[in-house]
C-alpha cells in the first residue's frame, strides 16, 4: 500500500492518518506503533509512538463539499460531503532517537511526513513540543513529545448524482 499525496483524503479515524504517515518515504527505517501500551518496551531507534488524547467537537463547516471518495471495492467516486459535526482529535506523538542531533532530524522528517499526508493546514494543528533528555546513562534514547490536533470528518457522503436541492419550475 502506498500513499498518494496527489489524492487528498478526508479522514474519519486517527489510525488511518497514522497508517498513511508511517509509510511516508520521509520516515523510512522508523519503527512505528499506535496506542499507549503498544511498543513501550521497544528499544530500537529511531521510532515513534502515537497515543490518543482528548477530542473536541465543534459545529459542522463542510456543506455540499465535492470530494473524491474511495469505496471499499477500491473505485473512486465523486461525492458530496455533508458534515454533521466537526471532530478535532487530540494525539500525542513520541519520537525516539539515539542522540539529540538524530532526534532533531527525526522531528523535521516527521513534521514533513505529516504535512505530506494532511496537505491542507486547516486539517491539523501542531501544539507544544518538548524534548526529553535521557534520564540516565542506561537510558540511551532521546525523546520528543509533540501534541497534535487532527480534524476528523463526521459526515454523510452522498453520491454526486444525488440532488442536493430539489428545484421546481413553474
Amino acid at each position: 500500500m502506498t500513499f498518494d499525496p496527489h489524492k487528498p483524503k478526508y479522514y474519519t479515524d486517527v489510525a488511518d492518518v497514522f497508517a498513511d504517515v508511517r509509510i511516508s518515504p520521509r520516515l523510512s527505517g522508523v519503527e512505528a506503533t499506535f496506542g499507549k501500551l503498544s511498543g513501550q518496551g521497544l528499544g530500537s531507534v529511531p521510532r515513534m509512538r502515537w497515543e490518543l488524547g482528548k477530542d473536541r467537537f465543534k459545529p459542522a463547516e463542510l456543506v455540499e463539499q465535492a470530494a473524491i471518495y474511495q469505496d471499499d471495492d477500491g473505485a473512486n467516486r465523486l461525492v458530496h460531503i455533508e458534515e454533521f459535526q466537526r471532530r478535532d482529535a487530540g494525539v500525542t506523538v513520541y519520537l525516539f532517537a539515539a542522540t539529540h542531533q538524530a532526534l532533531n532530524g527525526l522531528v523535521i522528517r516527521f513534521v514533513g511526513a505529516l504535512s505530506d499526508v494532511l496537505r491542507a493546514t486547516a486539517v491539523y494543528e501542531l501544539g507544544d513540543g518538548e524534548e526529553i533528555e535521557p534520564s540516565s546513562d542506561a537510558d540511551q534514547s532521546w525523546c520528543y513529545r509533540l501534541q497534535i490536533t487532527i480534524r476528523l470528518i463526521c459526515a454523510d457522503t452522498l453520491p454526486a448524482s444525488y440532488p442536493l436541492q430539489i428545484q421546481t419550475t413553474i
